[in-house]
């Protein structure tokens, strides 16, 4: 049974880039179509699957039971939002598809926004993020934080 009364539940591992949505997890994208409902249909079977790609290879949209719904409006991903999370262990970091795959560290201060850096992991970007609010956010410390870190990650 497909509940279409909660949308932030129904387009978990949705995110639209553009015209397309994209289907997502854990930074992965594993599909990318113009069709909301293929997506939510592509979704449902890797869930299903354990993400396993070979699970949608032969798909065919007659067993899609999104096709004939009325679909409610599409959420746009606030901030804070990673791999399709809503969770506080990620507020200020963002995911970037294109043109490279990274993460950024972006705050809103004072209403003002700043940015932190880019970083080509999730990890990385958690590691800034924690050192940055040790320092209350002080950007100044910004580069004595990332030459840190990457230090931390070398000696892995």
């Amino acid at each position: 049974m497909i509940n279409l009364q909660d949308p932030q539940k129904l387009y978990l591992h949705i995110w639209k880039d553009n015209d397309y949505y994209l289907v997502m997890c854990k930074s992965e994208c594993y599909y990318r179509t113009k069709s909301l409902s293929e997506a939510l249909y592509l979704r449902d079977v890797l869930v299903d699957n354990e993400w396993d790609i070979n699970s949608i290879l032969d798909l065919n949209d007659e067993n899609n039971p999104y096709l004939n719904l009325t679909l409610p409006k599409f959420i746009k991903r606030s901030p804070g939002y990673v791999s399709g999370l809503i969770d506080n262990q990620y507020s200020n970091i963002y995911h970037r598809l294109n043109p490279f795959e990274e993460y950024y560290i972006r705050k809103t201060i004072n209403h003002k926004r700043y940015d932190f850096g880019s970083y080509h992991t999730l990890t990385e970007a958690l590691l800034v993020r924690s050192e940055l609010q040790k320092v209350n956010w002080d950007k100044s410390y910004l580069n004595w934080i990332q030459s840190k870190i990457k230090d931390l990650i070398q000696l892995d």
